[in-house]
């Protein structure tokens, strides 16, 4: 009986201790994830939807855009000197137009990325049990 009882004792003292730790992991990461940058966390899911939907129209269309544009400029080969500074000026605006529309390709590739990383962070928390879940037993960072 006293055995029992002694074990049944180191069982509540270690279940208490589990408690302890999990309540306190759950604090822990709660902190981290309300530190967190999110910047789409304050959009409503169907306005998070509509601007995935914009981002991926958009790139679309610059794609084509790209596309259409040609990635080679031809050089055409002029014998005067206003006229190569003229067709220097040409290639060198092509080609601004050309790193402009890759920057904002690479900017909007982002965004959406940082979007659908949102959604899905969204959809991981939908029930909330899964949340706290999360919370209690993830042991790095998040």
């Amino acid at each position: 009986m006293a055995q029992s009882s002694g074990n049944a004792g180191k069982f509540a003292v270690l279940l208490l201790l589990l408690c302890g730790g999990l309540g306190w992991n759950y604090q822990r990461n709660a902190a981290i994830e309300a530190t967190a940058k999110r910047p789409y966390s304050s959009y409503s899911d169907a306005q998070l939807e509509q601007l995935m939907s914009v981002q991926k129209r958009e790139r679309e269309r610059r794609d084509a855009l790209v596309r259409t544009s040609g990635s080679k400029t031809v050089v055409r080969d002029r014998p005067q000197l206003s006229d190569r500074v003229a067709e220097f000026e040409r290639v060198q605006k092509i080609g601004m137009r050309q790193r402009a529309l890759a920057d904002h390709a690479r900017d909007s590739a982002a965004s959406l990325a940082m979007i659908e990383a949102e959604t899905a962070q969204r959809e991981r928390d939908r029930p909330v049990y899964k949340k706290i879940v999360r919370r209690m037993f993830t042991f790095s960072a998040i």
